[in-house]
């Protein structure tokens, strides 16, 4: 991990976009963005040169997707 006190990658995460509650969003960037940012997932993906799924969350869990799906 670097020595700085934030995510290289936190200006460009397009995670933050997809929470409906602001203040869950705030919590995963403290914990994660601002915090031990080394831990998240989307982190050691960006760092391997992998982009990360869209809807992974810092946890390595995957945000559900609110696009629904059509029934038949």
């Amino acid at each position: 991990m670097d020595d700085q006190d934030e995510c290289r990658f936190v200006s460009r995460c397009p995670m933050f976009g997809d929470f409906s509650s602001q203040a869950t969003l705030r919590i995963f960037q403290i914990h994660y963005c601002q915090g031990d940012y080394g831990s998240c997932a989307r982190y050691k993906s960006a760092s391997q040169g992998i982009m990360p799924a869209a809807n992974l969350l810092p946890d390595g869990s995957f945000l559900r997707s609110r696009t629904k799906l059509p029934t038949e």
